[in-house]
């Protein structure tokens, strides 16, 4: 990501919102890039959107709790721009419980943002099973056009 991108979405995603600790009820969204992570003729999210890629050890996610809607997908766009398609496909829309029940951490950034990052444990196969879980357990938001 180049730093005008990255300087963008820091500047979309600043929220004082971000010194708060995650409530259990805080609705989160992990931004879909990649038409392989939904099915939709289903409407479901796929596991692939909450795989980490090799280099990763925590996943993006985006707290969308009292956000404008605009705001929400402003923030995706710009994500969707850096990545390899330059398209936003949809949201992932989940509760932080759906995370917390599985054992899993938020950390929070330096910068107050409305991002978050969500830590996996280092096995392949817990990753594969944390991806399925929140899979099932999210919401495919389509993007208004």
């Amino acid at each position: 990501m180049n730093f005008l991108l990255q300087l963008r979405l820091i500047w979309l995603a600043f929220s004082l919102r971000g010194r708060r600790p995650v409530a259990a009820a805080d609705p989160l969204c992990r931004y879909l890039t990649s038409p392989r992570w939904l099915d939709k003729k289903s409407g479901h999210v796929k596991p692939q959107a909450f795989k980490l890629r090799n280099t990763e050890s925590t996943l993006s996610v985006y707290r969308i709790g009292g956000v404008r809607l605009a705001r929400v997908w402003r923030i995706g766009r710009a994500i969707a721009s850096g990545s390899r398609e330059g398209v936003l496909h949809g949201r992932a829309d989940f509760r932080a419980q759906d995370a917390l029940d599985l054992n899993l951490g938020f950390r929070l950034g330096r910068i107050p943002s409305l991002h978050l990052e969500i830590g996996y444990g280092p096995s392949k196969a817990e990753q594969i099973h944390i991806a399925e879980q929140l899979a099932a357990k999210a919401t495919l938001v389509a993007e208004p056009f």
